[in-house]
């Protein structure tokens, strides 16, 4: 039986930018947010207030057309390349972030789908 468990802080930008890389989180505006991405870095603040991040996302991989996401996806399925992702643009008023307990809960719910529980 599936069991839902409370996860997650909003936050807005400023709070944000304070979070460690590698923190699980997704963005958007009040109240709707995007995939879940993996921090890699910060980029900016840049003069009059822009700023930007860099973020794995592991569902997709960046590229400027069609073509080259489909030559990194063909890359990535023979040597695990790396995917990266920027955002300029995007709105950016509210970051979802993951912690580390709502890690351990979301373990909890894809236990079975892993094989991860000790067999008896």
């Amino acid at each position: 039986m599936f069991r839902w468990y409370r996860m997650a802080r909003v936050l807005p930008p400023e709070q944000f930018r304070q979070c460690p890389l590698g923190t699980v989180f997704a963005f958007g505006g009040q109240w709707f947010f995007g995939n879940l991405l993996i921090l890699d870095g910060f980029v900016g603040p840049f003069e009059g207030g822009s700023w930007g991040f860099w973020a794995v996302d592991p569902m997709w991989v960046d590229a400027d057309d069609t073509g080259e996401a489909f030559d990194r996806l063909v890359q990535m399925e023979g040597a695990g390349a790396t995917k990266y992702m920027s955002y300029d643009g995007d709105t950016m008023d509210l970051f979802f972030v993951l912690d580390a307990g709502d890690w351990e809960n979301i373990c909890k719910v894809v236990e079975p789908a892993f094989g991860t529980k000790e067999k008896t």
